[in-house]
């Protein structure tokens, strides 16, 4: 654990190793993975409705798929020879520098500046090290997010469709929930 802390501060500097440097056990990998997941899941919208551990296990379950697309995006994209491992490694150190977000869910007014600026330095952070470690174009990594966003949300719709079908989320309750927000945006924009 203690280079795995040592290697998210010096993510956080802008010192960056080759990315086979980023390799970590699994114990490691998991723990980070199952508290950016119950992170996530304290930080869904009122309206993803269901039993608690439905809506945690969701959570979870699209914080690892969503991690796991992005390495594997990223390997694709920026150098196909190498193992997927090792890509796995550095966006797990980036990703877990995004923990600090949870105080938006104590204070969310009075932490949402700070929290935005801390999550556009942690983006950064995350692109200048692809950068540097691939020494892949800028374009190329930009084509690689947009992979990864247009990937990331057909599987998170795929994950959701699931866990309504399997009744571990309430779609009738949550379609009731999400009315008022509907409601709302159809007038602000004044739609009929």
């Amino acid at each position: 654990m203690y280079q795995f802390l040592v290697d998210a501060w010096d993510a956080l500097r802008l010192k960056f190793y080759p990315v086979a440097h980023y390799r970590y056990p699994l114990s490691i990998t998991t723990l980070v993975l199952l508290t950016l997941g119950l992170i996530n899941a304290a930080s869904l919208p009122p309206y993803v409705i269901g039993p608690q551990a439905g809506i945690i296990s969701f959570a979870i379950c699209l914080t690892v798929l969503r991690w796991l697309i992005l390495c594997v995006v990223m390997k694709i994209f920026l150098s196909p020879l190498s193992r997927l491992w090792e890509w796995c490694g550095y966006i797990l150190i980036t990703e877990a520098l995004l923990m600090p977000l949870v105080v938006l869910c104590y204070w969310p007014e009075m932490m949402y500046l700070p929290s935005f600026i801390w999550l556009v330095w942690i983006m950064i952070v995350q692109f200048t090290g692809l950068i540097r470690i691939s020494k892949a174009k800028v374009g190329q990594i930009v084509l690689a997010y947009v992979v990864y966003f247009f990937g990331a949300s057909m599987a998170s719709g795929m994950l959701l469709f699931v866990f309504f079908n399997v009744g571990w989320l309430d779609l009738e309750a949550s379609l009731q929930a999400l009315k008022p927000f509907m409601d709302q945006v159809v007038s602000d924009f004044g739609m009929q």
